[in-house]
């Protein structure tokens, strides 16, 4: 994959004054969660192929699906409280544990309404806003916000962060929507 989430962490708590390094524990559950929520997106799509290669599910089957995406999550959670072992505060690992959880809450409501939408004939544009601001601007906009808390970045840096996460987010889905409508199966590996 291209690890854009992880890298972003890293480069906001850079941006911020923090030393990159400290945020590799989130930057791995980052990964992992995003991870997470392709498998069980597969699953809930019944998408058999994802960049060109069979999805875990097609291969072992729903259950060890499900069960390979649980431990993802599981992982992520580990890997983010790592961030103690990097020498960050306790109160700052808690408080990127709490991002992390909300953020998961937020994939879960947009990962509801897309499949929500596909049994629709119509959905609207702020539906299908709220529903991308859910299922991909939110991972985003926390990975920005991640690694300007590790930095320990005022109020106002972390909601720029965010904010810029946010709507990178929206764009990244947006265009990834209309070539999964419109691109060449060929070169997106999207059916």
């Amino acid at each position: 994959g291209k690890r854009i989430r992880p890298v972003l962490c890293l480069l906001a708590c850079e941006g911020c004054g923090g030393a990159w390094e400290q945020a590799l524990p989130a930057a791995t559950a980052l990964e992992f969660l995003h991870n997470f929520t392709l498998i069980h997106d597969d699953i809930e799509d019944q998408d058999g192929w994802r960049r060109g290669r069979p999805t875990v599910w097609s291969i072992w089957g729903q259950a060890q699906g499900i069960n390979a995406g649980d431990t993802l999550f599981s992982v992520s959670q580990l890997a983010l409280l790592r961030l103690r072992e990097r020498g960050v505060p306790p109160w700052i690992v808690l408080d990127a544990a709490k991002l992390l959880n909300q953020t998961c809450v937020a994939l879960t409501a947009g990962q509801y309404l897309d499949i929500d939408f596909e049994s629709r004939d119509e959905v609207s544009i702020g539906e299908y806003v709220t529903m991308i601001e859910g299922k991909t601007a939110a991972l985003v906009a926390c990975s920005c916000e991640l690694g300007a808390l590790i930095a320990s970045a005022d109020d106002r840096k972390r909601r720029c962060l965010r904010a810029f996460g946010h709507h990178s987010g929206l764009a990244f889905q947006m265009q990834d929507d209309v070539l999964g409508i419109w691109g060449d199966s060929n070169v997106t590996g999207k059916p």
